[in-house]
């Protein structure tokens, strides 16, 4: 079972669950966790970024390809798997739907093509070689040209990807190349290797798995395949089809086919599982291996180890394997014990619990970067480990962070806000009448939400509530004590009037009475402020409406002395804001007159406006 989905109930939702990598980056230095996941600040990336995608996607793209049906120069489309649309959520909301593999039988290429002439089926590695190289050969061009798509979307990218195909295209290809040889020895191994009655069961179409390995037939299909004989020596094509690894369909949405942990805290994604002989964990790498994060390979191999342990009743996988395919090698990593494997799993639920105080702090997350590891060619140990301060050296983090050392950052002064002091969150109490279900803007996206009209001692307020929030059960003209709501202001008939509105992070309690700290009339209102601020990293998208139109959004995230605070701007907002100015990573920026609100995961954000009263800018300080 490489896949493991959430259940519809998952109280822990997407993005709280721990990873390797959130794993790796606390031990290496917590700080540089507590900047990247808590205060969501990403680093930039290089063209080269994309060249691990492209070699990875060519490389599946060939294992799922078939000698004996698809031709060495077909288009790289051919075998394609057929998608669905799976509608996720979490927490009583809907998140954006991913594409995943169909569980239907239709629309699967294996079934519907004719196969090849036995004259043109692979004799020997030699002649499956010469066909492999060429669908790969082909995919790579095209994974190569998406992963550049892709990376040319990301609004933290630098460099240039055309400059960069010019120098590294070859040396990926290459890499491509290296990773198929390897799989080829798998190939070899099977037909010196397979016994008998594996083979039999494979030709009879029997033990199909659960998850088969990407391969262009439907999940449960279980027919003979075209190259299987009747008896006889294993053939070079059948141990191609029977040595085909487990791997994440390059169709696929990113992240739509990880393993969740069964209590939803984990998550990981395997890149090979081998299975015709045991099963082996393989991690690809399109690199060399001569570097500190080597040593997090190691660590990522264990990791998924105990996943699987974990996952299949304390049964650990045979092998764990990572590829280097810069220095073309293969480095076995040791299966650690049940005993070592349940330490750390319960290493990793610490660390999962660290990371989800809620009144955390920088302090609690100190700049104490680990030693600097050493590796040679292949992921081999050196002797020596460098200077913990060197890795400040290799950190996003160098401008805010003062272990890198001195660091200079905008404050607070004349008529600006620090970020610290920003919470626009209130407590509210008093009695609700008249629970509804109303449209919400914009009506055209056909949103109901419960409101009801809250009385204290001032007025009439009207209250909006995030499907999440729950309700002790309704009476008319009950108390409740409103907590972390929003002010704001709505449009009800021809008159305005106030608004508290509940995200998911709001509660509601039954209340009888005023206390101290519940907030007056006069405080319900929107809050707006001025930041100037360090412009750290982007976030640009674009989403598609449920009514088929296009938004656009601009993000940012601001840092001063005190703290980060996401700036966003939507549709024709971004203009009034940017007015055609440019905002680059590094700047020091104003964001004046911005509107404080809380996001549907419950963080604060400014966000754009554009009304009589005026426009929020954006406006370098340089």
């Amino acid at each position: 079972m490489p896949v493991h989905h959430p259940p519809s109930d998952d109280p822990i939702g997407p993005y709280n669950r721990l990873s390797h990598t959130q794993s790796a980056m606390l031990a290496n230095c917590p700080r540089q966790w507590f900047h990247r996941y808590r205060q969501g600040l990403r680093g930039e990336s290089p063209p080269i970024l994309a060249m691990g995608r492209a070699v990875e996607a060519a490389l599946c793209r060939t294992f799922r390809d078939s000698p004996v049906l698809v031709p060495s120069d077909a288009q790289s489309e051919w075998m394609d798997s057929p998608l669905q649309e799976f509608e996720a959520s979490w927490a009583g909301g809907n998140l954006d739907p991913v594409q995943r593999p169909s569980r239907s039988k239709e629309g699967w290429r294996g079934p519907e093509v004719e196969p090849l002439s036995k004259a043109m089926w692979p004799l020997n590695r030699n002649e499956l070689h010469a066909w492999a190289s060429e669908r790969l050969d082909i995919h790579f061009q095209r994974c190569w040209r998406e992963a550049g798509e892709e990376w040319a979307k990301d609004s933290n990218r630098t460099g240039d990807f055309e400059e960069y195909t010019k120098t590294d295209f070859e040396r990926a290809r290459n890499m491509a190349f290296n990773g198929l040889n390897m799989h080829l020895d798998e190939v070899e191994n099977c037909i010196e290797e397979l016994d008998e009655e594996s083979l039999a069961q494979w030709r009879s179409g029997a033990n199909r798995p659960g998850w088969p390995a990407p391969d262009g037939f439907p999940y449960v299909w279980s027919d003979s395949h075209p190259c299987a004989k009747e008896e006889g020596r294993i053939s070079w094509v059948e141990a191609w089809e029977i040595a085909r690894p487990w791997f994440v369909d390059p169709d696929a949405d990113d992240f739509s086919l990880t393993c969740i942990h069964r209590d939803n805290w984990f998550q990981g994604e395997y890149d090979l599982i081998y299975r015709w002989n045991g099963l082996r964990i393989v991690d690809i790498k399109a690199s060399v291996g001569a570097g500190d994060r080597s040593g997090d390979y190691v660590k990522q191999m264990r990791t998924y180890a105990w996943l699987w342990w974990d996952m299949h009743e304390n049964k650990s996988p045979d092998g764990l394997e990572i590829w280097y395919l810069g220095a073309n090698s293969r480095k076995n990593v040791a299966v650690p014990s049940d005993e070592e494997l349940s330490d750390i799993g319960k290493g990793l639920h610490g660390d999962w619990l660290n990371a989800q105080e809620d009144d955390a702090i920088a302090e609690d997350f100190p700049a104490e970067p680990a030693a600097y590891r050493q590796f040679s060619a292949g992921g081999v140990p050196m002797d020596e480990d460098l200077h913990p301060l060197t890795r400040c050296t290799h950190c996003d983090y160098e401008s805010v962070c003062p272990r890198s050392g001195p660091i200079s950052l905008p404050t607070a002064e004349g008529g600006f806000t620090a970020i610290e002091d920003i919470d626009p969150r209130l407590v509210a109490w008093g009695h609700a009448y008249r629970l509804t279900k109303e449209l919400q803007f914009p009506f055209d996206a056909g949103i109901r939400k419960r409101e009801f009209t809250l009385h204290i001692e001032e007025g009439q307020v009207n209250v909006v509530l995030d499907d999440a929030v729950e309700m002790p059960e309704w009476q008319e003209g009950m108390g409740l004590r409103l907590f972390n709501a929003t002010g704001g202001s709505v449009k009800k008939g021809m008159n305005w009037m106030k608004r508290l509105k509940l995200g998911k992070d709001g509660r509601i309690q039954a209340a009888d009475e005023r206390r101290e700290g519940d907030c007056l009339m006069s405080e319900i209102e929107p809050m707006e402020v001025s930041v100037v601020g360090l412009a750290f990293s982007f976030d640009h998208r674009e989403r598609v409406r449920s009514n088929g139109s296009i938004s656009r959004k601009w993000g940012a995230r601001l840092v001063d002395s005190t703290g980060v605070i996401p700036v966003e701007a939507w549709d024709d907002k971004i203009h009034s804001m940017l007015l055609d100015n440019a905002t680059n990573r590094g700047e020091v920026v104003q964001a004046r007159d911005f509107q404080v609100m809380v996001n549907a995961g419950g963080q604060v954000v400014l966000r754009a406006k554009k009304n009589r009263s005026g426009s929020s800018r954006l406006i370098s300080s340089s």
